[in-house]
């Protein structure tokens, strides 16, 4: 028995199973060790890069700040010239035999040249007490590089300073630029500068790019050129409002910040275009924290760009108005998107909203504090939806140029009926508001959750129906109850296959054909991509809950939105030395006008402040503290900006267009910016600057 045991080749497979398994999981160790590995190094060698890249950063900035002082030492050395000239020339002055006066032109020269060099040196190595044209004390230039401000924080330390002297025609300093990252590598670069002493006759120019200081702050024209102030050709921290009954059409991008309780972007009167700037690479936009509300009479809105607000409405005081995102010509380049971190509204009369495009209307109304503005949904109180002529909603979910995000329909939330209170009463503020489960409303469906409709419910005897709810007429008021409840459990907006509102408003639409509303509305079916509640659509009630897909894209979007928002301070981002003009041209106006007070400024062809011929082109800069009326006919190209309000108001057609070089222009003639065609025989100042000795020190 033993010895059959012993012969038996029984589990010898396994044993060479169980040997093979152990070597190739140490070999899948050693391949997990090894690209575990080459990835930390690759995080790290791009943190070298990054923190490289940064450091020398702050070397280039020391050059800047070097060019400036040079070019600011060899005006200063010329001023001294031009004050001592006469006192120097009488000094070479002598008298001849025959009484006559001669200069002696040989040693006038070399006093010239002797006290520019000493002038020159002087303003660079010592402090200068009354320095043109500030007045002030003037660092010397160790002092101005140690005392600057760098960006991305790098530290600058220098060394080996060797002072212009007898023996000397320059001075020298080695520049060590240090970035210290929070969270990475550290690295520091240097670099040896020396500086010469220039020829006092040559001409200077700056080298590019120019630089120019004023109101301490450092002008690069060549980053003026690539990005302006602003990319939005009106631009008011208040509101924005379009009073005038006739035509404004406005190319760039617009923002209110809507501040105050403003109302954000308001159309009260005529038909109001704004249009991509086909001529500019930057993202063209409407935007506003609060409202766009298109808010009257024979309203035509036709906005063919991206639209960013809160709530994008037309009231209920509008009839015959329309409200146009984009357009039906085929091409993306046709399409744009609407955002609302609220809801998308119809309530006037005879009006429509055509969107070509997507729409995201992305809050979803989570929060246990959430109430109606924490919920974004499509609510529709026109009590003519769906008639013929009149009132209707489409939106198309096409895809637009250059979208991020899912092309298509997203509504996060769903719309409220409003609390508990009898008609004049005090509203009971403790109540809640009641939470339906249509992410797309139209007035009059609030009955679905009455217990006036139970009979079209599945399951009808397990509905539990709570607080009464009062609806009012000119005459009279309607009480009812909503349901809140089923089979004892408090109902959600949306349960799955399980019973919820979302469920409820589907049943009462199956079982009967005419107690909801479902016409004037078109979200095609295969354009909607996520839906909290139901959506209705030519006539049919669906629902589209993707919330795994909402969660992915909220937190981009809600960024998005955030960023497109954001309202800045108008007037701190212009050089307070813009001098105000209106010079007329050949073929235009040039007008720079500065507000600094908090007084309205009236501008156009009725203009009280401002009076502008309707019959020229206008180009240039308005920037006011106060609001800016623009009022009768104008044309006008470049910047509008308020820290107040901006209306339209008064007869005559209006164009604004926004122009990069328009501004870019007026800033540079403003800060004094030569024209390189008319110096293009100087010398540059970075002549006079020698970099030697570019060195890694860590």
């Amino acid at each position: 028995m033993i010895r059959k045991y012993i012969n038996s080749n029984k589990g010898s497979s396994l044993i060479m199973i169980v040997f093979y398994m152990m070597i190739l999981m140490m070999l899948g160790s050693t391949i997990m060790s090894l690209a575990l590995t080459n990835f930390k190094m690759k995080l790290v060698n791009e943190d070298v890069k990054k923190s490289l890249y940064l450091a020398e950063s702050g070397l280039e900035e020391v050059h800047a700040i070097i060019e400036l002082e040079v070019k600011n030492a060899v005006d200063y050395a010329n001023k001294k010239l031009e004050d001592d000239f006469d006192k120097l020339k009488e000094e070479c002055t002598y008298t001849d035999d025959n009484g006559k006066k001669i200069v002696d032109e040989i040693r006038l020269q070399e006093k010239l040249s002797q006290l520019f060099e000493t002038s020159y040196k002087n303003y660079l190595t010592t402090k200068i007490e009354g320095k043109p044209p500030e007045g002030n004390e003037k660092e010397k230039l160790i002092e101005k590089i140690n005392n600057a401000s760098y960006l991305y924080n790098v530290s600058i330390d220098i060394s080996e300073v060797d002072e212009f002297s007898s023996n000397s025609d320059t001075l020298s300093m080695k520049i060590k630029s240090t970035y210290t990252p929070i969270d990475g590598i550290e690295k520091s670069i240097s670099q040896r500068f020396s500086i010469k002493i220039p020829n006092k006759d040559d001409k200077y120019k700056m080298n590019k790019p120019y630089y120019k200081q004023y109101d301490t702050k450092l002008y690069n024209l060549n980053e003026l050129k690539a990005k302006s102030f602003t990319d939005n050709v009106l631009t008011a921290m208040g509101d924005i409002i379009f009073k005038q009954s006739s035509k404004v059409t406005v190319n760039g991008s617009v923002h209110a910040g809507g501040k105050n309780n403003g109302r954000g972007i308001v159309i009260k009167s005529g038909t109001v275009c704004v249009n991509k700037d086909n001529n500019d690479d930057t993202i063209d936009k409407i935007s506003t924290p609060k409202n766009v509300e298109i808010d009257g009479k024979n309203i035509k809105a036709n906005f063919n760009t991206d639209v960013f607000c809160n709530t994008l409405e037309i009231t209920k005081n509008s009839s015959n108005s329309s409200l146009i995102v984009g357009s039906f010509e085929k091409g993306e380049s046709n399409k744009f998107r609407v955002f609302t971190e609220d809801d998308l509204e119809l309530n006037g009369i005879s009006s429509q909203i055509n969107i070509y495009g997507s729409y995201y209307g992305f809050s979803d109304g989570s929060s246990l504090t959430s109430t109606h503005d924490d919920s974004s949904a499509i609510i529709i109180n026109s009590i003519d939806i769906g008639e013929q002529g009149g009132s209707s909603l489409t939106i198309t979910g096409e895809k637009s140029e250059n979208n991020e995000f899912e092309s298509g329909i997203l509504i996060g939330g769903t719309s409220y009926i409003d609390n508990l209170y009898k008609k004049n009463e005090k509203r009971d503020e403790n109540k809640k508001e009641y939470q339906t489960g249509e992410s797309v409303s139209i007035i009059g469906n609030y009955i679905a959750y009455t217990d006036s409709v139970n009979k079209y419910l599945d399951d009808r005897e397990k509905y539990e129906y709570g607080d009464y709810y009062y609806f009012y007429t000119d005459k009279d008021s309607l009480k009812l109850k909503y349901v809140d409840k089923f089979d004892g459990k408090d109902l959600k907006v949306f349960n799955g296959a399980g019973k919820s509102k979302t469920s409820i408003i589907k049943e009462v639409a199956k079982n009967s054909d005419s107690i909801l509303n479902v016409k004037g509305v078109n979200l095609p079916k295969d354009k909607v991509i996520h839906t909290t509640g139901i959506y209705i659509s030519n006539g049919k009630v669906d629902n589209k809950f993707n919330d795994s897909l909402y969660n992915t894209m909220k937190e981009a979007i809600v960024n998005k939105y955030n960023e497109m928002t954001k309202t800045t301070q108008v007037l701190l981002e212009y050089p307070s030395k813009l001098v105000n003009e209106i010079v007329k041209e050949d073929n235009a106006i040039k007008l720079v006008y500065i507000n600094n007070g908090s007084n309205s400024i009236t501008i156009g062809n009725y203009g009280k402040i401002i009076n502008i011929p309707s019959d020229r082109e206008v180009y240039g800069l308005i920037i006011s503290k106060g609001d800016i009326h623009i009022s009768g006919e104008i044309n006008f190209k470049g910047i509008i900006a308020s820290e107040g309000s901006i209306y339209f108001e008064g007869s005559g057609d209006k164009i604004i267009t926004y122009d990069r070089d328009v501004e870019v222009k007026i800033v540079e003639e403003s800060l004094g910016f030569e024209n390189e065609s008319d110096i293009s025989s100087y010398k540059n100042y970075s002549d006079l600057i020698e970099v030697r000795g570019w060195k890694i020190e860590k």
